[in-house]
């Protein structure tokens, strides 16, 4: 019920806003550019995903990982240690240029054919065709990358530190996505714990749920998200 100039009404029914994740939604959270933009994230089991604010698409925005290679190929192959499934989205990062055809930052989907533990196929549409190439690139190609999987009870944690957004689960280091610079989540620097909890506290940043100590709290420098301490100094 909402309240109303004449009493009560019922609360309007809930529409459809952005395309569907993937897989269901482990942790979702929203942060705000200093310019007032909202950017929002969301997560499954093993992925980060960023909301497209025009479209409303989820880009996949987990850490990088180097592919072993991108064949020069008609159709071109990804080999990569992979849980990849069929319509998975992801993209492409290059430390020099990627392969003729494909583009860096651009969304691509897992097609199910060849689709291997140790190598896939992608299209530029979801079931779209197998996408070709017809040159090697230079430097070192990476793919969005898959996280150890989230334990079944919990859930991925969030948490805002000035521009810098972090994400934690006990079974992944700390990941951090800078909102004015960044395409994808990086490693936090430093040597922050494994953490199945994240707060704010003042200038700090708190993580808990360690996985090296359940019962034990870290916090960071001051305003340096960096170096961590607990009760032991």
């Amino acid at each position: 019920m909402i309240p109303r100039g004449d009493g009560y009404g019922p609360f309007p029914s809930l529409a459809v806003y952005t395309q569907p994740l993937p897989a269901a939604c482990r942790g979702a959270f929203y942060a705000l550019e200093s310019d007032g933009t909202v950017i929002t994230f969301a997560a499954r089991v093993d992925r980060l995903y960023q909301l497209n604010n025009t479209d409303f698409t989820w880009k996949n925005v987990s850490l990088p990982a180097a592919a072993s290679s991108i064949s020069n190929a008609s159709p071109a192959v990804i080999t990569y240690t992979n849980t990849f499934a069929a319509g998975d989205p992801f993209v492409f990062s290059a430390s020099g240029t990627l392969p003729t055809g494909l583009t860096a930052s651009t969304t691509y989907y897992v097609i199910a054919a060849s689709l291997s533990g140790s190598a896939f196929r992608v299209s530029a549409t979801l079931g779209g065709a197998a996408i070709n190439t017809s040159s090697a690139g230079s430097g070192t190609h990476s793919v969005t990358s898959i996280y150890s999987i989230l334990t079944a009870a919990a859930q991925w944690q969030w948490a805002q530190f000035g521009n810098l957004v972090f994400a934690t689960q006990a079974n992944v280091v700390l990941q951090v996505f800078n909102l004015q610079t960044d395409s994808a989540f990086a490693v936090c620097g430093g040597s922050p714990p494994q953490a199945a909890h994240i707060s704010v506290l003042g200038r700090f940043l708190a993580l808990s749920g360690l996985l090296s100590n359940p019962f034990r709290i870290q916090w960071s420098g001051l305003s340096n998200t960096t170096i961590y301490f607990d009760a032991a100094g």
